[in-house]
């Protein structure tokens, strides 16, 4: 009767998880203590895509720059969203797949893969979307029409140059590249629509 045991949900939403069952001990939030968990509660209709990068695209991404994210379970739906939030700091993936926990020191001598972790908000959810589903997103950062390209497999790349074995003659040609989908890559000069080039051996 000293007491109110009314618990408000500060927000509107769907309950996702309840961590306490009967009869467990519940404490209120003070100064001195966060409080107990009663229930986890979350807007479906406020998504947020998060997601990794790797360093070597990270520099060529812009706050508000459309995201194009595609939900594993939800096959055929292709959901708008814009980029909301790139972290400042790397995580760094050691050679052995495993992610060190908590702050770790970024130098030069770190083996890895280096990756950035960033966010995007989606516009418009679908009505089956559900917290932890695995997603992907595409993001556009450069666009070619009607333009020759060539299969990325097929060229050598070495000092900051590309070279192909064109099928008549001998010997490598240079030729000079632009965008590229890490399939296919824009042939800018050095080659003719039509001509015919050797594929190359894989290493």
């Amino acid at each position: 009767a000293l007491r109110s045991n009314r618990v408000l949900a500060p927000v509107d939403g769907t309950v996702l998880a309840v961590p306490v069952n009967v009869g467990d001990y519940v404490s209120e939030t003070g100064s001195f203590r966060d409080g107990t968990t009663v229930a986890v509660l979350a807007d479906m209709g406020d998504l947020l895509f998060k997601g990794q990068i790797e360093e070597a695209y990270v520099g060529q991404l812009r706050l508000g720059m459309p995201v194009s994210v595609r939900v594993g379970a939800l096959p055929g739906e292709s959901l708008a969203a814009t980029l909301q939030w790139i972290s400042p700091r790397a995580t760094i993936e050691q050679a052995n797949g495993v992610t060190p926990a908590g702050v770790q020191a970024l130098t030069s001598s770190s083996a890895g893969v280096t990756r950035f972790e960033l966010w995007a908000r989606v516009a418009r959810p679908v009505g089956e979307a559900r917290a932890g589903y695995s997603a992907s997103a595409e993001v556009e950062l450069a666009r070619a029409e009607r333009v020759l390209t060539l299969e990325e497999g097929a060229l050598r790349f070495a000092s900051g140059k590309a070279y192909v074995q064109p099928c008549a003659g001998g010997g490598e040609r240079e030729v000079r590249v632009g965008v590229s989908d890490g399939v296919r890559i824009e042939v800018v000069s050095g080659l003719r629509e039509g001509e015919c080039v050797r594929e190359r051996e894989a290493q």
